[in-house]
């Protein structure tokens, strides 16, 4: 397996400093191997452990991101992202109807996310309404959550009930009813990718999450 080390975030340092097409021309073949080959060896590594642990989470290069970034609507004309992502998935492609992991690194180290990002709208309405119809199924995932040291993300929240779910502002969970990502978070620092068992660490937290993937994949 390829591995990541400190050439990796000098990379991306690098990157943020330099983001035109002819420096990321000069420099793809640090990025394949410094960056985004250990990124896809890591995605097929953690494929296989999960599927010895009984989650079936796949992905690899098909299920990383395009470096280019769309500045069509954008007033940042970089033409580079300069963090590089991917998915683990059921399918083993970027589908993103049902759980999944996905992981995120940039110069600053990243995060690992379980759960779903900014879902539909339609999908979204589905899952609250499971939230209420089936309070008790949802109660018994928040409560594994917790035991396992892991909560749901807030991030992005509205801040009053979201619209057509107004009347279950006292409904024991109104405040999972207001999130827009349903999801659990670690941030990773720099030096966590390189030490060893650091796929290890990120099964374990995809094992801790079982609970709101299991959720999202049966509502």
């Amino acid at each position: 397996m390829s591995v990541f080390s400190e050439n990796t975030f000098q990379y991306l340092e690098e990157l943020e400093l330099n983001n035109n097409r002819d420096w990321f021309i000069e420099n793809k073949k640090r990025l394949e191997q410094e960056v985004r080959g250990p990124f896809a060896s890591l995605l097929e590594t953690l494929s296989d452990l999960l599927s010895e642990n009984g989650l079936s989470l796949h992905g690899g290069p098909k299920t990383m991101f395009r470096m280019n970034r769309d500045v069509r609507f954008s007033n940042d004309k970089s033409p580079y992202k300069t963090f590089v992502s991917g998915l683990l998935t059921k399918t083993g492609t970027k589908d993103i109807s049902t759980g999944l992991v996905y992981i995120h690194l940039d110069s600053r180290g990243g995060f690992v996310v379980s759960g779903l990002y900014q879902p539909p709208t339609e999908r979204l309405y589905e899952l609250r309404t499971s939230m209420i119809e089936k309070h008790r199924e949802f109660a018994a995932t928040l409560s594994s959550l917790r035991r396992a040291g892991l909560e749901l993300d807030p991030t992005d929240a509205t801040k009053t009930m979201p619209r057509g779910f107004s009347e279950f502002s006292d409904h024991h969970h109104s405040e999972s009813l207001k999130l827009k990502n349903i999801m659990v978070r670690r941030d990773l620092h720099p030096s966590d990718w390189w030490k060893p068992g650091f796929d290890t660490e990120l099964l374990q937290f995809a094992i801790a999450s079982r609970s709101i993937l299991e959720f999202l994949d049966k509502n």
